[in-house]
């Protein structure tokens, strides 16, 4: 499963999860399938969207959790 398909697949819940995963769904098409790893993705935060340090500390958790429940 993509990372993206997996956070779409996430519940939203309290800030900040709930708002990055909200982000995430509004911003649908604009948000690439797949990135080759953490610092393709942290560019993309932090270049693309413009992304504060909350939003990537977030966007961290969620891929360690993401890569760590993978089954290649």
């Amino acid at each position: 499963m993509t990372f993206k398909a997996w956070l779409l697949s996430r519940k939203g819940g309290d800030a900040p999860r709930g708002d990055f995963l909200r982000d995430t769904r509004d911003i649908g098409d604009a948000f690439p399938k797949d990135f080759d790893g953490w610092d393709a993705f942290e560019h993309y935060l932090l270049y693309t969207r413009g992304a504060c340090y909350e939003t990537i500390e977030e966007g961290k958790k969620l891929w360690d959790e993401w890569e760590r429940t993978r089954v290649e």
